[in-house]
């Protein structure tokens, strides 16, 4: 048995109750969008309101907006690694079945979800705004580049969990793993890349 960080979690993914995962991930998920929220008014004011009244409104349907397109990106990386994972299970012909696959997704999405909040939660102490930095990333050095945002502790964590789940619950061989991880990198960062020369 491996003694990884995290590493029960993925040893014993039948025993996951997901539906706790998923809550918390959502109360998550509310917490970064407010956080977000905040500082993108604060950086980018809506002009032409000076009613106090019509403001609030207007923040309102703002945030409501805000948070159901969070929670919508937040079903849509569930299924992507969903898919992700149940796909390469089958390549290598591995017995892993769709339940596992979605439990690993979840468990996937809530870790790097709470490291998320952790980082916003400094943020906000600090009053640094998420449009310009990033204190989980390089971009710290540089606010606003974000080619350097792309190298984060986010992409570190979710790396190792992906790494858990390929080699721990998918059960593929650490060189395989590590391959398949190799590549993920690569093609991530490939895209921050190809996005920031856009």
């Amino acid at each position: 048995m491996n003694n990884y960080p995290l590493s029960n979690y993925f040893n014993n993914i039948n025993k996951v109750k997901t539906i706790r995962y998923i809550l918390i991930s959502i109360l998550l998920t509310t917490i970064n969008s407010l956080i977000d929220f905040h500082f993108t008014i604060e950086k980018t004011p809506i002009p032409g309101l000076n009613d106090s009244a019509e403001k609030f409104k207007s923040l309102l349907i703002i945030n409501i907006i805000l948070l159901v397109a969070s929670l919508i990106k937040v079903i849509f990386i569930i299924l992507f690694y969903f898919a992700f994972f149940y796909i390469i299970s089958k390549i290598f012909k591995v017995n892993f079945t769709k339940k596992q696959s979605y439990k690993a997704s979840i468990l996937l999405v809530f870790f790097t979800y709470i490291l998320k909040t952790i980082i916003l939660t400094i943020q906000y102490i600090m009053n640094l705004n998420t449009i310009d930095y990033n204190v989980g990333s390089l971009n710290i050095f540089d606010s606003g580049n974000t080619l350097l945002e792309s190298f984060n502790i986010i992409l570190i964590l979710k790396t190792y969990i992906i790494f858990l789940i390929l080699n721990l619950t998918i059960k593929l061989s650490k060189r395989t793993t590590i391959i398949l991880i190799t590549i993920y990198i690569i093609i991530v960062i490939g895209f921050q890349i190809f996005k920031f020369n856009l």
